[in-house]
């Protein structure tokens, strides 16, 4: 558990290894149980009610609702916490540069992947401090930092000649 109280900032912030486990258990393991369990009862002939299975695909929609909005919440507070220090609080253009080239060639300024140092890769998306790369039908994962838009690419690939 983390807790900082500090002169001006007063958060308290928990999330270690028991609230960890317990959102893994909450809703992975027991919603892969529960889809075990439905079909199961499916293959035996004793599928729930029509009405039970709306009412549960109506509690799984809110959660995953929940979940979702929680999700993108901590997201865009980790992103605005990381580029308020280093490199993007002295370039606050930075990030926005980066995102300018989602859907666009990058590369990374370094990476411990063999196979993609150097490499042109396709800024797929942002999630929180991470860039998500693709490279073909390959995912990657790197921090945001590590990314440097393309800004010119050899003519001959721009242009198709």
């Amino acid at each position: 558990m983390r807790i900082v109280n500090e002169k001006y900032l007063a958060l308290i912030w928990n999330w270690d290894d028991s609230e960890k486990g317990n959102l893994q258990h909450k809703f992975q393991t027991n919603l892969e149980r529960l889809v075990y369990a439905v079909q199961e009862r499916m293959e035996t002939g004793d599928a729930p009610s029509p009405e039970a299975l709306r009412s549960l695909a109506e509690e799984l929609q809110e959660a995953g609702e929940l979940l979702q909005q929680s999700a993108e919440n901590c997201l865009a507070v980790a992103r605005v916490m990381y580029t308020s220090t280093g490199d993007f609080a002295a370039n606050p253009d930075k990030l926005q540069s980066i995102e300018a080239h989602i859907g666009k060639p990058v590369i990374l300024s370094q990476t411990s992947a063999p196979e993609i140092e150097g490499r042109q890769l396709i800024l797929h998306e942002i999630r929180g401090i991470k860039a998500i790369l693709k490279d073909g039908d390959s995912f990657w994962e790197a921090l945001i930092d590590f990314v440097v838009p393309v800004e010119e690419i050899q003519k001959g690939t721009v242009d198709g000649d």
